[in-house]
């Protein structure tokens, strides 16, 4: 029994070798890719899309030269934004972080998962872990995610019209929304994780009746 431990030791050394590897070439390349998204989205024109108030008459003009019109439709405008504030390039910014840590932790998360399973110790203590990792950053970021981007639609619409809605042409259709999502994804998560760690209690104690 000492022997095959032994033999399955530098196996195990190696499977983690090559977990590692791969889990630092995920958070790199997407470390790589959410900086080049980041760039793209701040170099090119914001589009976004306003509602006219139709009890007011008159030609809805944007705020402060900082917006395009590109097209009308009966009951909205087409807007580019062109030159948008430090403030807003920073919100776009986080916002696209946040996604990205999201998608970080769920990916690591899977492969901590995969990697426990395939080598026959799915009630690892690092599953429930991962579990629990997964679950905060998907309540938390997700969450946090929500608010950046209310903030985001707010600020995109007062520089296209302005603190007055361009004279009031526009109707206002941004404001804080919140759905809750991200949490009820977390809580579930959590109970999955609360799972694992109850299974994994059972198969030592299983372990120490052997």
């Amino acid at each position: 029994m000492s022997g095959a431990s032994a033999q399955a030791r530098p196996a195990t050394r190696a499977a983690r070798v090559v977990y590692s590897t791969a889990a630092a070439a995920v958070v790199l390349g997407l470390g790589l890719l959410c900086w080049n998204q980041i760039a793209r989205t701040l170099a090119a024109p914001i589009p976004m899309q306003l509602a006219i108030d139709s009890s007011h008459l008159g030609l809805p003009r944007p705020h402060g030269g900082s917006a395009t019109i590109r097209s009308y439709s009966v009951n909205s405008v087409d807007v580019d934004l062109t030159h948008i504030s430090g403030q807003l390039q920073w919100l776009i910014a986080l916002g696209i972080v946040l996604h990205f840590l999201i998608l970080i932790v769920v990916l690591l998360g899977l492969g901590v998962i995969w990697f426990r399973t395939s080598s026959g110790r799915p009630f690892a203590r690092s599953v429930t872990m991962s579990l629990l990792a997964v679950a905060v950053v998907i309540g938390v970021a997700g969450s946090a995610s929500e608010v950046v981007q209310s903030l985001i639609n707010n600020r995109e619409q007062y520089e296209a019209l302005g603190a007055n809605g361009s004279g009031g042409y526009f109707s206002v259709v941004a404001g804080f929304t919140f759905t809750g999502t991200y949490l009820v994804a977390a809580l579930l998560i959590g109970v999955l994780a609360s799972a694992f760690a109850i299974g994994a209690r059972l198969t030592r104690d299983t372990d120490g009746l052997v």
